[in-house]
Parts: structure tokens; sequence; C-alpha cells
């Protein structure tokens, strides 16, 4: 009992955490092939024909739901071919027998110049505006004196004392020097 003790830490705590280990990769491994065995007898092995069918007209409904509304236009589904009875002798084909070509669908513009011209007009207008505030700044007399003004205010000054604490180097680095006392 004694040994046991005394090699609690260094023999046996890492043979306890070995056998937890092996016994967590079991589960695990057990687990994942249970996963597998679900996933596989979900999956169908017989599709009704009927089924794929149906499934395959939503989703075509769908698609040009989606094509209208994005503005897009699909061409119409190919036409399914219909099995007809082989018979032995061909049939002549003339001129007059075939269908006439459908022109391609044509695309409609999804580019609207007229509203591309008049947002670019826009975006002009505005960099010009831009520019104008730019060029139209108060001269550096004219920014000192509205300065020195607001600072005649009450208001101003305290916006002042909090512009200073804010901009200005933090007190800490200031040092004792600079510290002032409220006298």
């Amino acid at each position: 009992m004694d040994w046991f003790l005394n090699n609690l830490e260094t023999v046996v705590v890492p043979i306890i955490i070995v056998i937890l280990y092996g016994l967590g990769n079991a589960s695990q491994k057990k687990a994942n092939r249970e996963r597998e065995a679900q996933k596989e007898s979900q999956e169908p092995t017989d599709i009704d024909p009927g089924e794929a069918r149906r499934v395959e007209q939503i989703q075509e409904e769908i698609r040009r739901k989606i094509a209208e509304r994005t503005g897009r236009v699909i061409p119409p589904p190919p036409p399914k071919p219909v099995s007809q009875p082989a018979t032995l002798d061909r049939p002549h084909y003339s001129d007059r027998d075939r269908s006439p070509q459908m022109p391609p669908a044509t695309i409609p513009s999804l580019f609207d110049e007229q509203a591309h011209q008049k947002e670019i007009e826009l975006k002009l207008r505005k960099v010009r505006e831009l520019e104008e505030a730019i060029k139209g700044r108060k001269p550096k007399g004219q920014l000192r004196k509205d300065l020195f003004g607001d600072l005649s205010h009450p208001l101003g000054q305290k916006k002042a004392i909090l512009i200073g604490e804010i901009l200005g180097s933090p007190v800490g680095i200031k040092g004792p020097a600079c510290w002032k006392a409220n006298v």
C-alpha cells in the first residue's frame, strides 16, 4: 500500500490516463460506425421514377421563379422525346414538314445606360462639391479669431480644457513638475 501511495503521481496516474484515452477512442469509433450505418439506412435504394420526375419539375419551377425575380430569362425546357413505335418503312421528309426554327431567346439588357449615366453624374457632382468645400476653407487668421472668440465664453473654455486633456500628452508622462494644484 505504501508503494501505491508513493508512486501515485509517477506511475498510477499516467496508467489511468492511458486507459481512459483508449476507452474514449473506442467509444468514438463505435459512434462513427453507428452514424455511418444510420446514414446508409436513410439513403433510398429504390428511386421511384414518378417521384424523380416530380422532384425535377419542382426544381425547374423553383429555378424559373428565381430567374423571373432576378430579371434573367431562362429558355423553356427542351421538349421530352415521345417514344413512337418502331416502323420498318422510313418516312420521307420535305422542307414543308420541318417545323420553323424558333429565333434565339433574347436576353433583356440588365445594364440600364441612362440610370448608369445619372449615377455617374451624381457622383461627379458630389466630388465637385467636396472640392469646392476644400477650396473654400477659412484662412488661418479667420480660424484663429473664431477660436479666441469661442474662448471668451465659459462653455468654450470648458471645451478647450477637455480638448487639451484629450489631445495633450498623458498626465502620468508629464510628471509632478507639470501638475497644477487647485488652489
